[in-house]
């Protein structure tokens, strides 16, 4: 009788296919420079009931309970790239008759205030 852990025969290759995606993931992140990565392992369970032929039984024939287990593994390398910047200054919007749209124009430091700037 096998005991009912991750250590049973019947998971090997669930724990050979994550230890070849982990070991996949961590080398593309060396190569990637990535410093983040998700592996996920995603177990469904069916358990499948039938009647098998024993002849041990008084009629023949024995109700189971027969699981079945299917795996997934995947991994997400998470690479971001991000850019800030900022666009401020002493600027006021006002429309452009010319244009027909808006825009900017830049106001002197003498026609701010506190209140005008944000305050």
């Amino acid at each position: 009788m096998e005991r009912f852990t991750l250590d049973a025969e019947a998971f090997e290759t669930l724990r050979n296919d994550f230890d070849r995606l982990l070991i996949r993931t961590v080398g593309s992140m060396m190569r990637r420079n990535s410093d983040t990565a998700t592996v996920t392992l995603k177990l469904d369970i069916d358990l499948l009931r039938t009647s098998i032929i024993d002849e041990g039984a008084p009629d023949g024939v024995r109700d189971v309970i027969m699981p079945k287990f299917e795996h997934k593994v995947s991994s997400v390398i998470q690479a971001k790239a991000e850019k800030k910047g900022k666009a401020e200054g002493a600027y006021e919007m006002t429309w452009d008759d010319l244009r027909n749209e808006y825009a900017m124009r830049p106001v002197s430091s003498e026609q701010l205030t506190f209140e005008q700037y944000g305050g």
